[in-house]
């Protein structure tokens, strides 16, 4: 596994399965071997809803605005591995800010809030983990807002989502 082969020399090379490390991310208790990310779930804004004070949003209603708001809708759900423990507690990055998510995660959807971000609209980046300008969100964050581990977050993300493989920042392959 990953934290064997990072930790014992004699092991690298040598039929080891580096799972996590795979992803540029070391396991928990191991020292920094300067791994960097390589991986990155991104999606777009697919609509830009007003939301009126008090209305109630997504699945049970479990978020209702506090004041007049503006919610992005995401096309990511947890058809694609994106847990429903993260509705009304996660986070995604648009327009290189941190945007809370509101309401449930749904099957193939979550909405985020905008209201402090002017001009979002339809077709924006939404980082979901990974960078955006200056701030990141990881794997590890994700996972304790999950009380699970990285490895499950990453292992969740189901074959709905495409694969783009980049090179020096240029789609290189698709799967």
């Amino acid at each position: 596994n990953s934290a064997s082969a990072l930790r014992r020399e004699e092991l690298r090379y040598n039929g080891v399965r580096v799972g996590l490390a795979l992803h540029g991310l070391p396991p928990p208790n191991t020292p920094d071997p300067g791994l960097q990310p390589t991986l990155s779930l991104k999606a777009r804004v697919a609509r830009v809803v007003n939301v009126a004070e008090g209305e109630g949003v997504a699945y049970g209603l479990t978020w209702r605005a506090p004041r007049d708001s503006r919610l992005a809708l995401v096309p990511v759900g947890y058809a694609d591995g994106w847990r429903r423990a993260l509705g009304n507690t996660g986070d995604v990055l648009i327009g290189g800010q941190r945007c809370p998510m509101r309401g449930r995660v749904m099957m193939d959807q979550f909405l985020a809030d905008v209201s402090e971000i002017e001009g979002v609209r339809e077709g924006d980046e939404v980082v979901l983990l990974g960078e955006q300008g200056e701030l990141r969100i990881t794997a590890d964050e994700v996972a304790a807002l999950e009380s699970t581990i990285s490895w499950e977050v990453l292992a969740a993300l189901t074959g709905r989502l495409p694969r783009l493989y980049t090179r020096g920042g240029q789609v290189v392959a698709r799967a």
